[in-house]
This record gives C-alpha cells, sequence and structure tokens, in this order.
C-alpha cells in the first residue's frame, strides 16, 4: 500500500530564529529542541515516560569521507525521557544528553538494535503494537540541483515509500524564506488524515508554549487527552 503525505508550514521565519535563539540559551540544539515539542504532543497519548524515536545523525566525520560522493546519514534511536514534574528548560538539558548518547551510537546498523532488546520496545513506546516514529531536521533549504565537484544531479521525490510502515515519519526542513516545514508521510490504514493534520498544529502550539515559558513544568505542557 502506498502512503500519503502532507506538507504542512509549522512556524514563520521568525518564529523558527526565535526558536534557535532559545535553544542556545538553554545549551541545546535546534534539533533537540524541535524534538521536545514532538514528544510534548505525543505525551498524552502513550503510557510511558520513556519513548523511542527514530532520527538520522550525520556520520560524515571521518577524514577519508570528507571527499566522498553519497549520504552518510544513518538512522538510529534516541531514547528519551521527559518526566512530568521537570521543568522545560531542564528537560532540554536531559534530552541533548540523550541525543548524544544516541549520536555515539549511530554506527550501529538500527536493526541490531531494536533485535538487541524487542520485548522493551511496546512499553518503551508506550504502545502496544509499537509505532514506528521516524524524526529529523534539515536546517537548509531542500536543494534541486546538486553538485559535488565535476558530478551533477536533480534530487527526484518517487514518493513509492511513504507510509509502508506502522506508524508516521516526521521531516522537518528550513525553506529558502527561513520557514520551517514540517513534510508528514502516514499509512492511512492506520492514520486519519485530519488526526495528521491536527497533530502538527499541536505540535506548533507546544513549541511556542516551551518558548514562552521555559520554567513551565512539563505535565503543563503535554498536550492533554483528545487535544488532536
Amino acid at each position: 500500500m502506498v502512503g500519503r503525505s502532507l506538507k504542512v508550514q509549522v512556524m514563520e521565519a521568525g518564529e523558527l530564529d526565535e526558536l534557535q535563539r532559545f535553544a542556545t540559551r538553554h545549551r541545546a540544539t535546534t534539533f533537540v529542541t524541535l524534538l521536545a515539542g514532538f514528544q510534548l504532543s505525543m505525551g498524552s497519548r502513550t503510557s510511558s515516560e520513556e519513548r523511542l524515536t527514530a532520527t538520522y545523525f550525520d556520520q560524515r566525520d571521518h577524514p577519508t569521507a570528507k571527499e566522498m560522493v553519497g549520504f552518510f546519514l544513518r538512522p538510529t534511536l534516541v531514547r528519551s525521557r521527559m518526566p512530568p514534574g521537570q521543568r522545560a528548560g531542564e528537560a532540554l538539558g536531559a534530552m541533548t544528553r540523550q541525543a548524544l548518547e544516541a549520536h555515539r551510537r549511530a554506527h550501529v546498523p538500527l536493526l541490531h538494535v531494536v533485535a538487541a532488546y524487542p520485548p522493551a520496545l511496546s512499553s518503551l513506546l508506550g504502545q502496544s503494537p509499537p509505532w514506528y516514529f521516524l524524526f529529523h531536521y534539515m536546517p537548509q533549504p531542500e536543494p534541486v540541483d546538486l553538485q559535488f565537484g565535476a558530478a551533477r544531479g536533480t534530487l527526484v521525490h518517487s514518493g513509492s515509500t511513504a507510509g509502508r510502515s506502522r506508524g508516521s515519519r516526521w521531516g522537518l526542513r528550513r525553506d529558502v524564506e527561513g520557514r520551517l516545514w514540517a513534510r508528514l508521510s502516514f499509512d492511512p490504514a492506520q492514520w486519519r488524515e485530519e488526526s495528521v493534520r491536527a497533530l502538527a498544529g499541536d505540535y506548533a502550539g507546544r513549541l511556542r508554549k516551551m518558548m514562552e515559558d521555559p520554567a513551565r513544568l512539563v505535565s503543563e505542557l503535554t498536550a492533554a487527552p483528545g487535544s488532536w
């Protein structure tokens, strides 16, 4: 079954600039802050404080890889925890440490990581059967024409793999005008389009509330049941 894909604007350029300044003040990256907002939105839909979220990390840090053509993005799992009694600003610090730990093991194939503790997947995700969420952020606008030395190419989207697995894919990217967009891929057999759009709107709202008052407790920022 071929899945569906939606493109939804999450933030205006000025809001994203403010989010980046907010992240810097709390010694976090933009990615970590965006991921924290995602966990706040998903908090009302899971029964566990700990969750696994798949993401990509750049592994082109080896000197021999710097002049090589190709993608060096490795999928891995971020094991995140946002206790309800923790303040939002403190939660960003904890999530930064959790993301760094995930980056350190990104060289391990994702299937090996999952196979290492299959009984824990359901409890960590807070759902049974477990859903699969892929969350990633690209700070640069999507290229159309690619060039690497004498090699040139054009980016092509087939959409053939969207939504084939249980769960959802969240791809966040900044456009040429500085706005933040989310491309949401999902399986229509498992998700309704209106629910996906509502979740995207709730996600943007959680980010704004977190920036407005980082001293608020995670329990106060977490989406209420039925909010989307």
